[in-house]
């Protein structure tokens, strides 16, 4: 028969001793287990050893995301193996690897959180328990092989009965049952404290922009750009009751463009003082950088600012004949535009104008330099 934990008693703080017995009744061994102020577990000492059993590192992204485990199955303080885990999108952890990168065993999940103990092939462990005492498991909850429970701080989780064992402490902020588990939505909820449903769903999406030339009456115009949008969407249970909806995301990225004139030799225009060659064109970058946060137990205003940022210049040069002389002019226009939604507004415009006359027959034609007129920097 399996073994039966018996007593499961909180000696400090934060230190809490397992009791395992035998079927006949007769002690088994003991765990020491100790916890930080978030109720990670940190350490395991069995039958009082001064070598820990089991040792945990977590992550700092979410409460219960182990991250790395040093297992010392002799406890003999030699032969200590360094596993690491991986988890899915609802914290459950699928595989441990060891220092080389393999995968040494597996685990898949009911909704509710009935655990099969994988090789690393996939096929069904042979007894079906865990070859490293591995029982950080589903959700990141800490599994009980005797009582067959997750242990999640405030309550006790039952993966066969799909419920809590104790009463919510809060009574009904959950709902109209104070037994049930994240209002039966098991897949997409979580409740690290056994007291708060959490409920998230995360995006990531890099969009790569690339469009065809775009040919026009007197102009083509090309973009591209390179954006990743990503964020989190959360559904909260407040201590009081409410229920709230916290949701952030970031979007940064920026693209270029160009505006140029449809033919290589310019678009001729008529002028008062005759026809002349002009060829405008546009071109710089557009970028877009920042975040929102709103919602929330205790703010439900929105933090964060998005700033869209354009740069670049646009000009246009041409020439006016008269005989064998032409005069020719180009100018361009710089500019810089920062405008956020928090009303913070900078913009910057500056330019120049250039001139210069040729006199020539055919190919031979003499010119003079460019003379320059600064219109300001930017």
């Amino acid at each position: 028969m399996r073994n039966s934990a018996k007593s499961l008693n909180f000696k400090d703080d934060r230190r809490v001793v397992k009791e395992v017995y035998t079927s006949g009744g007769s002690l088994d061994h003991t765990l020491d287990m100790y916890y930080n102020e978030n109720w990670q577990i940190l350490e395991v000492r069995k039958d009082g050893n001064a070598d820990p059993l089991k040792q945990y590192v977590w992550h700092a992204y979410y409460i219960d995301a182990p991250a790395i485990r040093y297992y010392d199955p002799d406890t003999d303080g030699s032969s200590i193996a360094t596993q690491y885990f991986t988890h899915d999108a609802n914290m459950n952890v699928t595989a441990l690897i060891d220092d080389t990168g393999a995968v040494i065993e597996r685990y898949d999940y009911t909704a509710y959180g009935q655990v099969t103990v994988l090789n690393p092939d996939f096929t069904d462990d042979a007894d079906g328990v865990s070859d490293y005492e591995q029982n950080v498991l589903f959700a990141g909850y800490q599994y009980d092989a005797e009582s067959g429970m997750h242990h999640v701080r405030h309550r006790n989780h039952h993966p066969a009965l799909g419920r809590w064992i104790q009463r919510d402490p809060l009574e009904y902020v959950d709902g109209q049952s104070v037994y049930e588990y994240v209002r039966s939505y098991p897949t997409f909820a979580l409740d690290p404290l056994g007291t708060t449903v959490k409920a998230c769903t995360s995006w990531r999406e890099r969009v790569q922009l690339k469009f065809p030339r775009l040919k026009l009456w007197i102009a083509s115009i090309e973009f591209s750009g390179d954006f990743l949008a990503e964020g989190t969407a959360c559904a909260v249970c407040c201590d009081d009751g409410r229920i709230v909806s916290q949701f952030s995301t970031s979007i940064r990225g920026r693209g270029s463009f160009r505006i140029g004139s449809r033919q290589d030799k310019g678009t001729v225009i008529t002028t008062p003082w005759g026809p002349m060659r002009v060829k405008p064109y546009a071109r710089g970058m557009y970028g877009k950088t920042g975040g929102y946060r709103w919602g929330g137990c205790d703010d439900a205003t929105k933090k964060g600012d998005v700033c869209t940022q354009i740069r670049g210049s646009a000009g246009a040069e041409g020439c006016y004949e008269i005989g064998i002389a032409r005069a020719c002019i180009r100018g361009e226009v710089f500019y810089n535009q920062l405008s956020c939604e928090s009303g913070r507004v900078s913009n910057c415009v500056g330019g120049r104008v250039m001139v210069r006359g040729c006199v020539g027959i055919g190919w031979f034609e003499r010119c003079k330099e460019w003379v320059v007129v600064d219109l300001g920097k930017c």
